[in-house]
């Protein structure tokens, strides 16, 4: 598998960033964990694998990287951290790591074995009758209270091996810091994650190890009040833990003087990438200039873009002995918004197929608000659509319609359609729901 790195591909220019965040690691800043904060689908897991191989490149860090989401099954935070350090270790190293680490483990896993049975007998016991044998309540007491006065031992015993790990942490990391990195752990069990924050916290801070944190703080404050309800300040709560906080930026003016949105650039690249997306120059247009619409008003993410060119695909793969729309500009509009909508709004799609579809919600869905008199004679692609669902669907209040004479908007929206493959008998919009029913797969 080829390894990702800012040298192969850095269209939304990250690597200042990851170049910045390393320096911070590197240093002897109070930052650790560093939080890299993102929304699901903005390329957080892609930037942390560049930026951990920008880091291995530099030779100025070790770099370590968990994927949280693959071990929370494990349900053992402190199991995945220290097989992962031990990973990363020189191999004169490990043996004595591991031998040092493994009494931490079994008393930590011991401890909780211990807890739970007592909390099942502190159970079984209250639900004892109370006519029930006294004898057996006695005997359930001893057992109790030995599982309580043993787990006090087992508890000072893996402090003991606790501190000796943390020693051996602290020599192996003198010469050489060690970053960690964890991600995924937005998509963990709430109870797993917050384990890991806590983990972190009061067990591995140690001043040659630098904790990153790949996560959507958003949904990790929801894991918060999953786990301790909402009366509780998830964002005081998790100031305890977190040092500093990189948010990835929305944004990427590297190639262009115009700020582009990093989704809108990974469309175009998308697009461009995919050969038979881009065989009609007409379709391909029409799919880009809507799409591009629709992430202005809906800041749809990367993971988003990619399920929409995914579908787009698909659709051309379907219908690809229909691609030529050559000078049918028109057809390719509605044929692309169709396409969009069964992506990225299923429930308009299937209003648009069963023919219940009104103007204001497409209208709402393409960001259109308000639409001045057409003076000029031009309207834009996605006014286009808003246009012919006013002339066709006769639903919805078209409030965004400044004058209320359609016919100069219809007039400037005809323009389009000349030549087409709709008969004047038929609507413009059967166009779109053919799309929607290639992707159904009805044939």
């Amino acid at each position: 598998m080829t390894k990702k790195t800012f040298t192969t591909r850095d269209e939304y220019n990250r690597k200042p960033i990851a170049e910045s965040i390393a320096r911070l690691l590197e240093s002897n800043e109070d930052i650790t964990p560093l939080v890299i904060n993102g929304g699901w689908g903005t390329g957080k897991s892609e930037f942390c694998e560049k930026l951990v191989e920008l880091i291995r490149d530099e030779k100025r860090l070790e770099a370590v990287y968990i994927d949280a989401f693959q071990a929370d099954h494990i349900n053992e935070p402190l199991l995945t951290v220290i097989a992962a350090i031990a990973s990363i270790l020189p191999k004169s190293e490990q043996a004595n790591f591991r031998k040092k680490a493994i009494p931490t483990l079994k008393h930590g896993l011991k401890l909780g074995l211990k807890a739970g049975v007592g909390h099942l007998l502190r159970q079984d016991y209250a639900d004892i009758a109370d006519d029930f044998d006294k004898d057996i309540k006695a005997a359930t007491n001893k057992i109790i209270d030995a599982t309580i006065d043993e787990a006090i031992k087992d508890y000072a015993e893996a402090q003991k091996n606790l501190d000796q790990l943390k020693a051996l942490l602290q020599k192996a990391t003198e010469n050489k810091k060690l970053a960690i990195f964890i991600d995924e752990l937005d998509r963990c069990k709430p109870t797993y994650a917050l384990e890991m924050l806590e983990l972190l916290k009061h067990t591995f801070d140690i001043p040659g190890l630098r904790f990153v944190l790949v996560t959507n703080l958003q949904q990790m404050m929801a894991s918060i009040n999953h786990c301790y309800g909402q009366a509780v300040d998830a964002h005081r709560y998790l100031e305890k833990f977190i040092k500093f906080t990189v948010t990835l930026p929305q944004i990427s003016d590297s190639k262009s003087p115009i700020e582009t949105h990093i989704s809108k650039a990974h469309l175009k690249s998308l697009i461009d990438s995919n050969a038979l997306v881009s065989s009609s120059k007409e379709l391909s247009h029409a799919f880009s200039e809507l799409s591009e619409q629709v992430i202005d008003c809906h800041n749809y993410s990367l993971r988003e873009v990619e399920t929409l060119v995914r579908y787009m695909g698909v659709f051309c793969q379907l219908r690809k002995e229909r691609l030529n729309y050559k000078n049918l500009f028109g057809d390719a509009i509605m044929t692309a918004f169709g396409v969009i909508t069964y992506a990225l709004s299923p429930s308009l799609a299937e209003s648009i197929y069963n023919g219940t579809a009104n103007t204001d919600d497409i209208a709402t869905f393409l960001g259109v608000s308000r639409m001045a008199h057409p003076g000029d004679g031009v309207l834009k692609i996605h006014e286009v659509v808003v246009v012919t669902a006013v002339q066709e669907l006769k639903s919805g209040t078209n409030n965004f319609l400044e004058d209320t004479r359609i016919t100069p908007f219809i007039d400037t929206a005809n323009t389009f359609f000349i030549p087409s493959r709709v008969h004047k008998t038929e609507k413009r919009f059967s166009l779109t729901s053919e799309a929607i029913e290639a992707l159904k797969l009805i044939q």
